[in-house]
């Protein structure tokens, strides 16, 4: 979008720019070094008028023929109900584009052979995810992607006004300007400003960026600023009226354009002087000057006028044509006059309203605004536009004050016939884009629907999946019991139970959901095809409440019954729900089958991507069991790029679980990449989780501090949820380390023993890993009963599943019970053919300890000094102290090579990840195209090239190039 153009006529017309000296100074600076590839972010914050626009087009109007990209828009009160709406209309994408590219992406998965098989399978009753979070991921690849082109300058004015998924995404790009030629600029006001736009001030600031706050303009600027107008400097008279106005650039505009327009100054001897007889005009007045100015238009550019101010700030003639009806000309030529007279200004392919207050003083007349609203959702309707633009207009008739008996209440929207088939048909984008919105019509529409009509319960099922969407579960139960009491289409009633099942599952009700779908699988009339589902998930709740037979029992006949029925969505959860049997069970093999062969019948439909990334976790989880953590690592950054595309809350857990595939193969870099994204997030157990991985990989580090900072982090809240979390070993295990480095080994013993409470097998699958250094700090601090019993409970795993890496473990403790150095050194050589450097490690020093004191020290020097290296490899300096601490007694010492550090800086401290990342930043890719490339996430890649500019010590990519070609 190109920069909106000053009208013509007036102050505006000659480009006069009076003072901000100092601030066109920083963004010529901004721009000086976004040609170098270094990108930028600064705010520009003042009161309505006070310039804001007229700096940023004054230092940006010729950005675009400079060579740089500019996008530029203006956000409006109208539309904060749309996500994302700011952002997409700067960079040029329509609505509906979401709507579409799904569509498109179903369409895709699906063959001519499989059709019927497909629509079974996307027509389940959860989302894949939330589709405005996948739309804001799209759009930051679509950011860097012309980035990669070019250096961007995106400019979005009037934030106060942006809907708020706008201004998340808004401070996700500030962050990452960093790595990018982005210049972010953003105007706002301080009132109305809420709490969102602190937290967008703040992000900035801490990111390095420049807030900008302008004043009213000095005073010797304003006869200069008041000169361009009758092209006369102004007599004693007028400029004592201009200093009325306050310094407010606009409010001189606008009262010297109303003096002139009026007659009422004269030009003598080349001075502008007010006539006797003219008025003294303050500010106060601006309203009525503004009146005046619209009521000197045709009445015919009013009405138009009028329309397009319930569009907004800026709008398109397409728009202005659906609403009023009239041709695209006819609308040109009643425009003409405001466009002369400058109400109305050119915007890059839209137009857009001088300043807010004229839009404001043509929106407040009659006929009502909240009536024009409804007449142009209808028509916006009829005409075929997005439904989010439909939607809005809707809500913005709805919520304008006034009576409920007056045209547009309310009682209008709801009552209407064309609103309830309209919203019926809109519920499928509605519910998942504009939950809120779509939540507040229904509610409405819903209570002045007459008993009987046929739309009633498609809309109430509607209501019940946007509650469940928004988290409002009460509602979910209030709505849904309606349905299941009136309505009569059996199948939409067990999709209404399978969302209100879920709902008393995520609020602690399992038994309940578990009874509500035994009854609901048999209510009659209901479909095989529901039924099949109701059971499929009736079962996966059976094995999350450890009910193993009853589960077995329902999957295995719900699973016999679809070989008939032959529904991919059902059949998913029932092998789904027997894989979590297998893993209860301890028979991995037979987990994985099952989630191969769930994966192999769900396919790729948008509609199963919920399902289908659990089952890719669980997959990841088996194969790290296995130790085949290549392949869980290829698996989980696919899974990645899957969750990142739909949207999904996942996104987290999938994180962590590919962290700990990097953590356990020594790749510790990597682990910390995928790791901290989650890190500060607001997400229960993963957040905790996260956290725990941090804090381990410090303290392994010897860095304290981070450690201390990282576990502080984990809440009382957070800290009950991960000790309930599958991951929680690690957690436990970055507070044992914590405590061994402050010389409390009792203390750290303590910790990892919660491993042996009687519930821990079953709710901490992976607790075996922490028993060898269980059994050593118990001798250690001479507890030999918790040593045997933590050596007893690595047999019983072992025993109970038995795995290699397991049978590894059992190995250890034992050897470290009996003193028995064969089955350490069994363990050491297990761990080294299966990829586990920091267990190899860790079980050659104990090896190493052992040997020394049997009085051995050739080998044993030679096992530490492998030790050491391995180590070192990860950069573990603490665990190099604490094991030569434990052999230095017995003269054993490493080399000084041992704690030689891999390089902070250039490219030996890079990771074989950064390098190959560093290499293909230097052949112009941009982060989309590394993902791709190399199979990682969007904010992996972005994770790593912080990471590389941090080391290379650059400033941009362009210095990453020039770093790696340095080196050839």
């Amino acid at each position: 979008m190109s920069v909106p153009r000053p009208r013509p006529g007036g102050l505006a017309e000659s480009g006069f720019f009076a003072g901000r000296d100092d601030e066109q100074t920083v963004l010529r600076n901004l721009l000086t070094g976004l040609a170098d590839g270094v990108g930028g972010v600064v705010l520009v914050e003042g009161e309505q008028g006070i310039g804001k626009t007229a700096l940023l087009r004054r230092a940006f109007g010729d950005a675009a023929g400079a060579g740089f990209l500019l996008a530029w828009a203006t956000a409006d009160e109208l539309g904060h109900r749309v996500p994302l709406r700011l952002i997409r209309e700067c960079l040029g994408e329509p609505l509906g584009r979401a709507e579409s590219v799904g569509a498109a992406h179903d369409q895709a998965n699906s063959t001519a052979e499989g059709a019927e098989a497909a629509e079974r399978a996307v027509s389940g009753p959860l989302p894949s995810g939330d589709p405005v979070l996948a739309e804001a991921e799209w759009l930051i690849a679509e950011v860097e992607r012309r980035c990669a082109k070019s250096p961007v300058v995106l400019v979005a004015e009037d934030l106060q006004w942006a809907d708020e998924a706008s201004l998340l995404l808004w401070q996700r790009l500030a962050r990452e300007v960093g790595q990018l030629p982005l210049l972010l600029a953003g105007t706002y006001r301080p009132e109305p400003a809420g709490e969102q736009i602190g937290a967008l001030r703040s992000e900035v600031l801490a990111c390095g960026g420049q807030v900008l706050s302008l004043g009213p303009l000095p005073a010797e600027y304003l006869p200069g600023l008041v000169e361009h107008a009758p092209g006369a400097r102004p007599g004693p008279r007028l400029a004592e009226q201009v200093r009325a106005a306050g310094g407010n650039p606009m409010y001189v505009r606008e009262v010297v354009d109303a003096l002139l327009r009026e007659g009422k100054v004269a030009v003598v001897g080349g001075v502008a002087e007010l006539t006797a007889e003219s008025p003294v005009r303050v500010p106060a007045l601006l309203r009525v000057m503004i009146a005046e100015r619209l009521s000197a238009l045709p009445e015919e550019t009013v009405t138009v006028l009028r329309w397009a101010s319930v569009l907004g700030q800026e709008f398109r003639m397409t728009d202005l044509h659906m609403v009023t009806g009239r041709s695209t000309a006819d609308l040109a030529g009643a425009l003409d006059p405001a466009i002369a007279d400058g109400v109305v200004t050119e915007a890059g392919g839209k137009l857009a309203f001088r300043h807010g207050l004229i839009r404001h003083q043509l929106y407040e007349g009659a006929p009502p605004a909240r009536l024009l609203h409804f007449q142009a959702a209808r028509a916006l309707a009829a005409a075929g536009a997005p439904k989010e633009q439909v939607a809005a207009q809707l809500a913005l008739a709805r919520d304008q004050p006034g009576q409920r008996d007056q045209p547009g209440q309310p009682g209008q929207v709801a009552n209407a016939e064309w609103v309830r088939e309209w919203l019926a048909g809109a519920l499928p984008v509605l519910a998942y884009r504009m939950p809120q919105v779509a939540g507040q019509l229904l509610r409405d529409v819903i209570a002045a629907t007459p008993d009987g009509d046929p739309s009633w319960e498609p809309l109430q099922a509607g209501l019940v999946t946007v509650a469940f969407l928004l988290g409002q579960y009460d509602e979910v139960q209030q709505a849904g019991r309606l349905l299941l009491a009136g309505g009569r289409d059996p199948d939409r009633a067990a999709e209404v139970t399978w969302l209100m099942a879920y709902t008393l599952l995520r609020t602690g009700h399992p038994g309940e959901a578990i009874d509500a779908l035994k009854i609901a699988a048999t209510r009659p009339g209901v479909t095989e095809l529901w039924s099949g589902r109701l059971r499929a998930l009736q079962a996966l709740m059976l094995t999350m409440t450890r009910r193993l037979e009853e589960a077995t029992q329902v999957a295995e006949r719900a699973l016999a019954d679809e070989e008939r029925i032959a529904d991919p969505f059902a059949t998913g959860y029932v092998l789904h729900a027997l894989s979590h049997v297998s893993f209860v069970g301890r028979d991995i093999a037979t987990a994985v089958n099952r989630i191969d062969r769930a994966l192999a019948v769900i396919g790729n439909s948008d509609r199963t991507t919920d399902l289908r990334l659990m089952l890719l976790a669980n997959r990841v989880a088996a194969l790290g069991l296995l130790d085949r953590h290549g392949e869980a690592i290829q698996a989980v950054g696919q899974a990645l790029v899957v969750a990142e595309r739909a949207g999904t809350s996942r996104l987290t857990v999938l994180r962590c679980t590919l962290a700990y595939q990097h953590f356990e193969s020594g790749q510790w870099d990597d682990a910390l990449a995928e790791v901290e994204p989650a890190v500060g997030a607001d997400l229960g157990a993963g957040s905790s989780i996260a956290h725990g991985l941090v804090a381990l990989i410090a303290g392994y580090r010897d860095d304290g501090a981070v450690a201390v900072e990282h576990l502080a982090a984990v809440s009382e809240q957070g800290s009950r949820a991960a000790a309930a979390a599958s991951n929680s070993h690690y957690l436990h295990l970055a507070r044992a380390v914590a405590a061994e480095r402050a010389h409390r080994p009792g203390a750290a013993m303590a910790v990892l023993a919660a491993c042996l409470a009687p519930d821990a097998a079953k709710t901490m699958p992976a607790r075996h890993l922490l028993l060898p250094t269980l059994v050593r700090l118990a001798l250690s601090v001479g507890d030999a009963d918790t040593a045997a019993a933590a050596a007893q409970a690595a047999a019983d795993e072992a025993e109970r599943e038995p795995l290699p890496v397991k049978g590894a473990v059992a190995d250890h403790c034992r050897g470290l019970l009996t003193a028995d150095l064969a089955p350490v050194l069994a363990a050491a050589a297990y761990h080294g053919s299966a990829g586990r450097p920091l267990r190899r490690a860790e079980a050659l020093t104990d090896a190493a300890v052992l040997l020394a004191v049997q009085g051995g020290t050739a080998p044993a020097s030679d096992w530490f000094d492998e030790a050491v290296g391995l180590f070192r490899g990860m950069e573990a300096w603490w665990s190099i102290r604490s094991a030569a601490a434990r052999l230095a007694d017995y003269g054993i010492r490493p080399s000084e090579l041992g704690y030689r550090a891999r390089p902070a800086h250039g490219w030996e401290s890079l990771t074989p990840t950064e390098a190959k990342i560093a290499k293909l930043i230097a052949d112009g890719r941009s982060n989309p195209e590394i993902a791709a490339e190399l199979l990682l996430s969007g904010n992996t890649v972005r994770a790593h090239v912080s990471r590389i500019l941090a080391k290379f010590g650059a400033r941009s990519r362009a210095e990453i190039a020039a770093s790696v070609a340095g080196r050839t």
